[in-house]
């Protein structure tokens, strides 16, 4: 009798638990239907509200970072005094500190007859800088773009200069050159998922940065991309946008994916900074959110149905089994980030290898050499006695080749510099630091045979001149008692390559610079 009464309790309660779960889940499902409609309708708003801020977020940054470049420019003319107008070698010796006080890549300054003065070379910028060849009554900076050579391309960014007189006549204008892709570099462009993306565009729709943004290549302008995607009405509100400089968005669907475009001017510049997400990622992102937030109510309510009907052992048996599934994944997960952290460190290591190598010369980069400075000054802090000794060179006639024969016989002729380098200095570092700079630390048998290293460099240059061979002036110093960083060697052997240069010319290696 007694069994047959728990069984018939046991029945009850099972049947009633599955009653309930039920009446549970069908609640659940209607509750959360109407909760995945809400939450569609919140993501678009969130979606729109995160695209607006991504726009404004990197305009505000690009504005910025010109705003810190005109700022620099206008500190430069400020400081200026007249020893540094005395002459063109101390006009370019100011312009050389100025610009790598500022980790600036070309600082340039223009007179009234449109000559240039830049740290390494003195020409005519009337054709190659816009803004030169038009009276400059201009109030603000002048920002411009420019095709360099090979199709590279500068953010030119221009502010005016008076008062100034140099060879008496007046300077007036200041201006930096920024290679785009640093530019685009430091405001990182594009998306790691590869949902999102940002672009710069011009108001007439063409790429300023030469990156591909999302379906469109760098190529391709933005705006005659769009036209067959969107109707006439549309188009044209994008266009009119473009042109007046007017922030708004588009709903186009360019592939089998519906994506939504944002734009937002960035200010004082005629550019557009561009937001693209896919539809796709709205899209899987609002089904997730609402499947996540049905199996989120599905699993409560079930375990309040289920916490009334079932006994605790059944109870702590999904209990101990959800637990050891929990567990299982997060072990799985931690091997996961373990071989991503690994993957990473692999990656970085690579990164920063290429960082170090000059892509033309194959010597090592600035990079490299503000890497190891930085080394050598921690050490001579520490009072520590060791030999050091700096090669300061520059090779004569870069400009020449260029200007004359071509970028590539330039290439070459750099390529030659840096061979001659290696070639005598085998057990130390060659660091190209500049256009045609190259430092050397002397370390090993180089150091205890530098003097009759730099004798036979010096008389391989001097059998060069009047050939096609390599001519280099180089200087060198060791450490001093006194010297207490890097920098200060440095300095006695950029002068003493500086002397020397002046030697060569007058011996015949007159190859303008």
């Amino acid at each position: 009798m007694n069994n047959v009464t728990n069984r018939s309790i046991q029945l009850t309660a099972v049947i009633g638990a599955i009653i309930i779960s039920i009446l549970v889940i069908i609640m659940s499902v209607s509750i959360f239907r109407g909760a995945s409609t809400s939450t569609d309708q919140a993501v678009e708003r969130v979606s729109e509200f995160y695209l607006r801020e991504l726009a404004d977020r990197r305009a505000q940054v690009i504005s910025s970072l010109i705003d810190t470049k005109v700022d620099q420019m206008k500190r430069a003319m400020q400081v200026i005094s007249g020893e540094d107008l005395e002459s063109v070698e101390t006009l370019r010796s100011f312009i050389g500190k100025i610009q790598t006080l500022y980790a600036l890549d070309v600082l340039a300054l223009a007179d009234q007859d449109n000559v240039v003065y830049s740290r390494y070379s003195t020409y005519m910028g009337g054709s190659r800088y816009d803004f030169l060849s038009q009276d400059l009554t201009f109030s603000k900076p002048v920002i411009s773009t420019i095709n360099l050579y090979g199709g590279a391309k500068h953010i030119c960014i221009a502010i005016p200069v008076k008062g100034i007189f140099f060879r008496e006549k007046e300077l007036k204008v200041c201006f930096v050159e920024i290679d785009i892709g640093t530019f685009a570099q430091s405001v990182a462009f594009g998306a790691e998922n590869n949902d999102t993306w940002f672009g710069l565009y011009y108001r007439t729709g063409e790429n300023l940065t030469n990156m591909d943004f999302g379906p469109f290549d760098a190529g391709q302008n933005l705006l005659s991309s769009m036209q067959d995607s969107l109707n006439e009405d549309e188009w044209n509100t994008v266009k009119n946008d473009f042109e007046t400089g007017e922030q708004g968005e588009a709903v186009f669907q360019y592939s089998s994916d519906q994506d939504t475009l944002y734009y937002f001017p960035v200010r004082d510049t005629g550019w557009m900074m561009t937001v693209l997400i896919s539809g796709k990622l709205i899209q899987d992102q609002v089904s997730g959110i609402s499947d996540n937030l049905l199996k989120m109510g599905l699993r409560f309510f079930s375990l309040i149905g289920l916490a009334l009907v079932v006994y605790f052992l059944v109870l702590y048996r999904q209990l101990h089994r959800r637990s050891s599934t929990l567990l299982k994944k997060e072990q799985e997960n931690t091997m996961e980030i373990a071989r991503r952290a690994e993957k990473s460190e692999s990656e970085l290591g690579v990164y920063k290898g290429l960082a170090n190598k000059d892509p033309l010369t194959g010597v090592q980069s600035k990079h490299a050499y503000m890497e190891k400075v930085k080394a050598l000054d921690e050490e001579m802090q520490a009072a520590s006695s060791f030999g050091l000794a700096i090669l300061a060179g520059d090779l004569n006639g870069l400009k020449h080749i260029n200007d004359t024969v071509g970028h590539a016989a330039g290439d070459a002729y750099l390529k030659a510099g840096a061979m001659m380098l290696c070639r005598l200095y085998q057990h130390s570092p060659v660091y190209r630091t500049g256009g045609d700079e190259f430092v050397v630390i002397l370390q090993n048998t180089d150091y205890e045979h530098r003097e009759e290293i730099l004798e036979q460099l010096n008389r391989q240059v001097e059998e060069n001149i009047g050939t096609d061979g390599v001519v280099i002036s180089v200087g060198m110093s060791e450490r001093m008692p006194e010297d207490g960083r890097v920098e200060d060697i440095f300095k006695r052997a950029d002068q003493l390559m500086y002397e020397r240069k002046k030697q060569l010319k007058e011996m015949g290696a007159h190859m303008r610079d």
